[in-house]
């Protein structure tokens, strides 16, 4: 028997979609750690908060000392004691709710990487993903299109970069295809994938046909470095390591307006330090105005 973890972060845009875990282990460790199997980003949430443990088809979950403590169905938990649970069951922790329900069957694997992905999800929805400051967006560094910034729009969506003029991010570059990196959004983040182009396509020097992108991951299309800037991952690594926020009684709500300024101060963070690169790549060339694409992408899909 597997378990489905349905995550809502308090204070999420209305209409925001649950970020849902499906797990089949012996043992599921939840918190904000780099570690943790389901991870809530947020600094109201231990590195390792809870663990929730089978043992002869029972899952209990278990308070592991955690600042802030856990609930379930609003009562608290005494740190250390296991909590049998029953599907329906609410978990409360920091700034975040946890719908719990056992499922029959197995679960696939979730991969660390996977388990990153659904954490910078659960950041998209306490940042308001429509604003442009806080919009993951691509950046040109260096060449005649340096300080190009091409804003990318909610998911489902595909755009592409390339020398035609009908590219959402168009290149002046004689060695970049016609259409040359395919971009697909999706819940997830990011995905690039070449489009058969004449050179292909490096990330972080690498040659590659495709990659889901990470924040400051560098492109290389053609001769144009091309730098991704996702202030939701650069939320989720802000916040590892950091100390616990201690919470006090009846500061839900609080705690969700906190989670929404931590992770727009990691967003200008991110900001930042991609002016700073914009900038020191073009120290030695003259200085050019920079454009802001305004994206309306011209075919959209659905994305599993």
């Amino acid at each position: 028997m597997a378990v489905r973890l349905l995550v809502r972060a308090l204070g999420a845009p209305e209409g925001s979609a649950e970020v849902v875990y499906e797990l089949d282990l012996e043992r599921v460790v939840l918190g904000r750690g780099a570690g943790a199997d389901v991870r809530l980003p947020h600094r109201t949430v231990s590195e390792q908060h809870a663990t929730l443990r089978r043992a002869t088809g029972v899952f209990t979950l278990v308070d592991e000392s955690s600042t802030n403590g856990t609930r379930v169905s609003g009562v608290r938990l005494a740190p250390s004691r296991p909590k049998a649970l029953k599907s329906g069951d609410v978990i409360e922790i920091g700034a975040f709710r946890i719908t719990y329900e056992e499922r029959p069957g197995a679960a696939p694997p979730l991969a660390a990487e996977r388990t990153a992905e659904l954490a910078r999800r659960l950041v998209r929805e306490v940042l308001d993903v429509h604003a442009s400051d806080d919009a993951p967006r691509l950046v040109v560094l260096g060449g005649p299109d340096d300080g190009k910034t091409l804003e990318l729009p909610p998911p489902p969506a595909r755009l592409v970069i390339g020398r035609s003029d009908d590219a959402d991010l168009a290149l002046t570059d004689a060695d970049a295809s016609r259409d040359h990196v395919e971009l697909v959004r999706d819940l997830d983040g990011l995905i690039a994938r070449d489009l058969g182009s004449k050179n292909g396509f490096r990330v972080n020097d690498r040659l590659v046909k495709e990659r889901r992108l990470r924040d400051h991951d560098e492109l290389l299309v053609g001769a144009t470095v091309i730098l991704y800037v996702d202030p939701a991952d650069a939320a989720v690594r802000e916040m590892e390591g950091l100390p616990d926020e201690e919470m006090k009684a009846g500061q839900e709500a609080g705690a969700a307006a906190a989670a929404g300024a931590a992770a727009a101060g990691a967003a200008s963070a991110a900001a930042a330090a991609a002016a700073s690169a914009s900038a020191s790549a073009s120290a030695s060339e003259p200085a050019s105005e920079p454009a802001t694409v305004s994206v309306r992408p011209r075919a959209r899909t659905d994305v599993n």
